[in-house]
């Protein structure tokens, strides 16, 4: 018995259609479409012989409806990945361009898809969707019969949704707006809810976006090839800021350090993810001074840098010129008060005066203090070296506002080291910094030895 045609649907798509389009990329459209009417994610993909392969899921059903719509509500839904309408078409219209037999069906309806002239006034072809009725009440869902169709094809499609990856690609973290993956190979894949739409080479971590921005859905071309990563950027960075998860934000922490030699890849160089980071490595040092400090900083503040990267209580972050600016940038956004060599640090609390030193400290302090007095490079032209207060932590010498000179407490072990590190200080002050350290400074044994003689003397 001859089925009963009910309908002919000119799709409008020509010979050679989106000819620079792969197969497989057709077969991803009517995958993502089944996916998405599967809501537990379990469809049917099956070799049905060498060349035959049916592609199943037991949703609602393909309507003639589909083909006639040029789009479709489910394009505004968070939750889908493919959708009927543009993308079934241009996905039809790629198969028949390549050969490949297609037959849908579904209970009410079976479609079958032919190339004919648009009229009997042109000779102009385009693919027309024949539909019959079918009565299968039985019947759930929509099937898809590709004829003429290499495995690989299938092969390929399938490899493009995470549901077929099986153990290949680990999951790191869930948030609520994607997941962190990790990379299956040397480029990262983007998903949408299961579907890759994008590689990118630049990124540390593969990412599955589930609630997806109103940029990424504009984002999305026609020929739903990979999208752009400015489309899928703030999608990403809103991943990262909601992630809470160790190896993530360690991750992130190396990737930081890296930008000081450039070698670290694009994630961390995001605004979000450099303060989310940020505060994430000052909250895990909350009992240490976090400093970050780029190559100008050592090379301007070298005793200081040095003195830092000794001591126990302070955690030094080597990040790029770029990075540092940043972070000042943004600096309101991240919780740490002094984050850079040249902010003040909290020592307070830790001076210590002339008084509260033992014996022999407070001896080789006043030896240091008599001998620079002695020296006539060394006046009171700009501060008194009577005024010195000692710091109990690992710090440069240093002048401060209020305080004066600062001197750590492990200088104290000798006059001359005691002495240089008084000599540092003012050797800064005034116009005469070169000449004092070279006349001083090496020179400053025989100095010391001299006044002892002279005192001795007298």
């Amino acid at each position: 018995m001859d089925k009963l045609q009910v309908d002919i649907i000119d799709l409008n798509i020509g010979e050679n259609y989106l000819n620079d389009w792969d197969v497989y990329y057709a077969i991803r459209e009517i995958i993502a479409n089944a996916l998405d009417e599967q809501n537990d994610g379990k469809i049917e993909v099956i070799e049905k012989s060498e060349d035959e392969y049916i592609i199943r899921d037991f949703g609602s059903g393909l309507k003639i409806e589909n083909f006639i719509m040029m789009g479709s509500n489910k394009a505004t839904k968070n939750s889908v990945i493919g959708k009927f309408g543009v993308g079934l078409k241009d996905a039809l219209g790629v198969l028949d361009n390549n050969g490949i037999e297609v037959k849908i069906k579904t209970a009410k309806c079976s479609f079958e898809l032919h190339m004919k002239e648009k009229s009997k006034t042109t000779k102009i072809k385009t693919l027309h969707v024949y539909v019959y009725e079918n009565n299968e009440k039985d019947f759930k869902g929509t099937e898809f019969s590709l004829k003429k169709c290499k495995r690989e094809y299938i092969e390929q499609a399938k490899n493009e949704f995470l549901i077929y990856k099986d153990d290949k690609v680990r999951l790191i973290e869930k948030t609520q707006f994607g997941d962190i993956l990790e990379k299956e190979n040397n480029n990262a894949d983007i998903y949408i809810n299961g579907m890759k739409i994008s590689e990118d080479k630049n990124l540390v971590f593969s990412y599955n976006i589930k609630n997806i921005s109103s940029k990424l859905k504009k984002g999305i071309n026609r020929e739903r090839k990979y999208v752009s990563r400015d489309a899928y950027r703030e999608d990403i960075k809103r991943i990262i800021e909601k992630s809470r998860h160790s190896y993530v934000l360690d991750t992130f922490e190396n990737q930081l350090s890296r930008t000081y030699s450039d070698n670290s890849f694009l994630e961390i160089k995001w605004n979000t993810v450099l303060i989310t980071t940020t505060n994430y490595i000052i909250k895990k040092n909350i009992n240490k001074n976090v400093r970050f400090v780029d190559n100008e900083d050592i090379q301007n503040n070298r005793e200081l840098y040095d003195l830092l990267c000794k001591s126990k209580d302070t955690v030094i972050i080597n990040v790029s010129q770029r990075i540092k600016k940043d972070i000042e940038k943004y600096r309101k956004d991240i919780v740490g008060d002094n984050l850079f060599i040249e902010d003040p640090t909290n020592i307070e609390d830790g001076l210590l005066s002339k008084e509260e030193l033992n014996d022999s400290q407070r001896k080789i302090l006043q030896e240091a203090i008599d001998i620079l007095k002695d020296i006539n490079l060394i006046k009171s032209e700009f501060v008194s070296i009577n005024n010195i207060k000692i710091s109990r932590m690992d710090v440069a010498s240093t002048l401060h506002e209020e305080y004066g000179i600062i001197i750590p407490l492990n200088s104290l072990t000798d006059v001359e080291t005691c002495a240089v590190k008084i000599i540092n200080v003012i050797s800064s002050l005034g116009s005469k910094s070169t000449e004092f350290k070279d006349k001083i400074v090496g020179n400053l044994i025989k100095i010391i030895y001299e006044c002892n003689m002279n005192r001795n003397n007298n």
